[in-house]
């Protein structure tokens, strides 16, 4: 906790002077000091040639010297001096009250910033080693990584979600399985529990939302994160939604506060409903809100690119380098796992090779001919249609048959 020099005593002259230097105005109203302020619009008051933070000697004439804690403004305001504006506490209840309220200096406005917006707008969106970032812009390894994991410039637009520092990943909820050549593990961490909610604590939460029309969103006004408010209760991070239903409903545990209204800022307890991750998924699914394409977080190709794989009849080796994503993105878009709403999702057979259902790849002697096979299995029958030396030849032969047979569900055995 930082020094704050005691407040003499004082006396009936230097309280008339300084009051000489405030606009006092309605109970209610800010009091702006009209004397000196320092950088941060501070009023300063001199006793005895010793420089004072005009707030505190506005608080000691009311109430008592503050001592070590800090004087804050609850009004926002640096020069007012209205003594119902101001309140005392440690100077981590100044930051919790600053986040809550969204007036955390940010990007550039932050006294430590050593990059413009644009910079680290760039240095997010770069896809550069690290090091070569650190290096073009004359900051450190651990500045490039913080830009990168959200840990620093968190209000930057388009920036994705990677808040895990300490994962070899770099992605929240994902890590490295040990074992040998194992597949990543994927999950998310329970919610943490909610504190007990003490009078002042619910009252300094409605007081960061409009409550005015029952029926209606209840956004929180606070300070956000991927849309969802936040709230600070003893120096802890917690979902502004999960304490709105806590105060109405008690805490819902490891389940999740879901929004029947689809609006993730609000915190309207009518509003929200408990269930499973898997529910909320569910939900998600039923509104068609879950992210798709270019929208979507893993995303590495834009929707026109994505067609156009979908539509294209090269092999997918060359689509793979032509596109700059692995062969296994290629097999995914064309068989219908990833961008699934796209036109032109053929009904397929995800193990078959060729991505066209009836169509495989021809065999001699335990080689590829370079030529495919088409069939139907229809009442218990393998229907053979020949042999052809493209994929689209053959899924044309393959869908004449199927109209002919009126074929809703086949399987190609081959």
């Amino acid at each position: 906790m930082g020094y704050h020099r005691p407040i003499p005593e004082l006396t009936e002259e230097i309280v008339k002077r300084f009051w000489n230097h405030v606009d006092i105005r309605g109970p209610d109203d800010c009091w702006e000091w009209k004397g000196v302020r320092n950088n941060g619009d501070y009023g300063s008051f001199n006793i005895l040639y010793i420089t004072y933070t005009a707030s505190r000697i506005a608080w000691t004439i009311k109430n008592v010297d503050p001592g070590e804690l800090e004087v804050h403004h609850t009004c926002d305001n640096p020069p007012c001096m209205n003594p119902s504006h101001l309140s005392i506490g440690t100077p981590k209840n100044n930051s919790n009250d600053r986040d809550d309220a969204g007036h955390t200096p940010k990007g550039e406005q932050h006294s430590c910033a050593k990059l413009t917006e644009k910079e680290a707008k760039e240095i997010l969106d770069s896809n550069e080693p690290r090091t070569e970032l650190a290096a073009k812009y004359s900051v450190c390894l651990t500045t490039i990584g913080n830009i990168k994991t959200r840990g620093i410039w968190k209000h930057l637009e388009g920036s994705k979600s990677r808040n895990v520092h300490q994962s070899i990943t770099g992605v929240k909820g994902v890590q490295k399985q040990s074992g040998g050549c194992q597949p990543a593990v994927y999950g998310t961490m329970s919610p943490r529990p909610i504190p007990s909610l003490t009078e002042e604590v619910i009252k300094r939460f409605w007081s960061h939302v409009d409550t005015s029309s029952p029926n209606r969103c209840w956004e929180w006004q606070g300070s956000r994160k991927d849309g969802y408010g936040i709230f600070i209760i003893n120096d802890t991070k917690y979902k502004a939604h999960r304490v709105a239903y806590t105060i109405k409903n008690g805490d819902p545990g490891k389940k999740r506060v879901c929004h029947g209204c689809d609006n993730p800022p609000c915190v309207n307890p009518s509003h929200l409903s408990a269930g499973t991750s898997q529910y909320n998924a569910d939900e998600m699914v039923a509104r068609d809100r879950q992210p798709k394409g270019e929208q979507h977080g893993s995303a590495k190709l834009t929707e026109k690119e994505a067609q156009e794989i979908l539509n294209s009849n090269e092999p997918r080796t060359e689509l793979a380098a032509a596109y700059g994503v692995g062969l296994t993105t290629i097999q995914h878009i064309k068989t219908g796992q990833i961008w699934k709403h796209l036109n032109g999702v053929r009904d397929i057979v995800r193990r078959n090779p060729t991505g066209v259902m009836g169509v495989r790849t021809q065999k001699c002697q335990g080689k590829t001919t370079g030529r495919f096979v088409a069939g139907v299995y229809h009442s218990g029958k393998q229907i053979h249609l020949g042999t052809f030396a493209t994929i689209p030849e053959a899924e044309a032969a393959v869908v004449a048959k199927r109209t002919e047979l009126g074929i809703i569900d086949i399987r190609f055995k081959g």
